[in-house]
């Protein structure tokens, strides 16, 4: 669980460290707590699709992926226009 006074930010630096660091069980309690306050977040989406693909829940990681995408499809289209 976050602590109230991690930020948000401070919460995804935290997972991803700990991605790297392969301290995966880790990450993936911070990033599903992440989720939970923004689950439209396509970074938080995206480091969790690669937490569980690394875990070998391939088939759990894909909507992550997708989510993720479309996400950042729809910003570029945005930025495009």
């Amino acid at each position: 669980m976050l602590e109230e006074n991690v930020g948000i930010d401070q919460a995804y630096e935290l997972a991803s460290r700990y991605y790297i660091e392969d301290q995966l069980e880790k990450s993936l309690r911070i990033i599903k707590d992440l989720l939970k306050k923004e689950a439209q977040n396509p970074k938080f989406n995206h480091l969790l699709a690669k937490i569980l693909f690394k875990l070998g829940n391939y088939k759990d990681s894909l909507p992550s992926y997708i989510l993720a995408l479309k996400k950042n499809q729809m910003k570029l289209n945005i930025c495009n226009h």
